[in-house]
């Protein structure tokens, strides 16, 4: 389980680090391929980021939209900086 909720970190955070804008919910979930996840879960999760800190939201347009805090660029370096999670980009073949 823990590793499920470090992978679908990571891709998120790795989502928005290198986006060249804000993203809503839907694009994030859009752009989560190969890792299948329903909108519900990757809205829960943001939102369990927001209050970690690592990422913020505003509401643009009627809808929320999101990015990266300095605290989540540290913590993705973290993640990429770490053999266990060199290990799991490894194993699941997590595109970056």
């Amino acid at each position: 389980m823990e590793s499920n909720r470090n992978k679908r970190k990571l891709k998120i955070l790795t989502i928005l680090n290198y986006a060249t804008k804000t993203l809503s919910a839907k694009e994030i979930h859009e752009q989560n391929y190969p890792i299948t996840l329903a909108i519900e879960t990757i809205r829960s999760s943001l939102l369990n980021y927001i209050r970690q800190g690592i990422i913020k939201r505003r509401k643009e347009n009627n809808s929320y939209v999101y990015w990266i805090t300095q605290k989540g660029i540290d913590r993705l370096n973290y993640f990429l900086n770490s053999k266990e999670q060199i290990d799991l980009l490894i194993r699941e073949k997590i595109k970056l």
